[in-house]
């Protein structure tokens, strides 16, 4: 059910159903309200969307709204670029707290629909490759949480194999070790996790990024295509840092060693850790499938005493198999978006502008 309503009629407490949205006033309009909109001089010249282009947020519009605002004096509109200080001005900083600054341009005139137009067709494949670079970078903490879950049932068990053989005197002690493989494996989870929720993070800012391109084609103004281009533009090199630091987390390899000297043991055994590559991760990933698929004729066989458990378990290790082969598919290219992945920042914000002039 469309929840939005005509902005102006709910100033007379009227729920009127939206006919057309003002990229400039930021308001959903009605029919008769986006009828008087084109009939008043004062907004005659707004440009109003309509029909399947009426966005179902606003939140894009009124970012871009943001962005032409002045830092310093939000009542004016930037109209400057200071070099000196990497700074977009209005005319009152200009004339008065950058009036020393001696590498300013107006926006107007540094940038121009010709200019824009050069780089714009690369657009679409670059920030196509930004997505695909973190869908990428997603699976790999996938496969990092799977590999880390796997090596701690692997560790958990050999340690409890040990404890059997040693039961009368390992007793107090297992649960110590049990406490640290926890702990150990807690916070390395916890990291990857924590990556994974950034990822979905990442992918909204991504898709916000994406939406701003296609808002911003229902503007002409050169001043709001240049600032939503160079904001798109830092946030495409903050997002590449962000994937960066995501992709190269070190992932260690735990392992078991057990005490030999039971009789004057202080300690069940020891987490020994080793640091795996990506190439390290997706082998082991192999490995885990390939148990999985060891394991599944045993269960097909022992199915009337089988467990819901151990049928889930089974099924999730075969869905890893299947993932894996996502994961060395996408390895190609993580490779070639790295080598092409330069001048994307640059490429996505001169598109947006351009885009906006051929629209409006």
């Amino acid at each position: 059910m469309d929840k939005r309503l005509c902005n102006p009629c709910l100033l007379d407490e009227a729920k009127n159903k939206v006919d057309g949205f003002c990229v400039h006033c930021l308001e959903y309009l009605c029919s008769a309200c986006c009828h008087e909109h084109r009939k008043n001089s004062g907004t005659r010249g707004h440009k109003i969307l309509t029909d399947i282009n009426i966005p179902q947020d606003d939140s894009v519009y009124q970012e871009i709204a943001r962005l032409r605002k002045c830092k310093a004096r939000p009542e004016k509109e930037v109209e400057f670029e200071c070099s000196d200080h990497a700074e977009l001005l209005c005319v009152n900083c200009f004339l008065n707290s950058h009036r020393k600054c001696e590498q300013i341009v107006e926006i107007s005139f540094k940038e121009t629909t010709a200019s824009l137009d050069t780089i714009a067709k690369d657009l679409p494949a670059d920030v196509q490759q930004l997505d695909t670079r973190n869908t990428y970078v997603t699976q790999l903490t996938d496969r990092k949480l799977s590999s880390l879950q796997h090596q701690k049932t692997k560790v958990m068990k050999a340690c409890s194999e040990f404890s059997e053989k040693v039961k009368k005197h390992i007793d107090s002690l297992e649960g110590d070790v049990n406490v640290e493989i926890e702990k150990t494996f807690g916070q390395d989870i916890s990291m990857l996790q924590n990556d994974a929720t950034a990822l979905k993070v990442i992918q909204k800012e991504i898709s916000f990024t994406k939406d701003m391109m296609k808002a911003v084609q229902g503007y002409e103004s050169i001043v709001i295509r240049s600032v939503v281009r160079k904001t798109v533009d830092i946030k495409i090199r903050e997002i590449d840092k962000s994937l960066e630091n995501i992709k190269s987390r070190p992932c260690s390899c735990y392992s078991f060693e057990p005490e030999k000297k039971l009789i004057q043991f202080h300690s069940l055994g020891k987490l020994v850790t080793n640091e795996l590559t990506e190439s390290a991760i997706l082998a082991l990933d192999k490995e885990i499938s390939s148990e999985a698929v060891i394991d599944a004729p045993m269960i097909v066989q022992n199915a009337a005493g089988s467990t819901p458990e151990d049928n889930t378990t089974a099924s999730k290790l075969s869905s890893e198999s299947v993932s894996s082969k996502l994961i060395e598919t996408n390895t190609n290219t993580e490779t070639k978006f790295e080598k092409g992945y330069i001048g994307v920042g640059i490429v996505v914000v001169v598109v947006i502008v351009m885009e906006l002039g051929q629209k409006y």
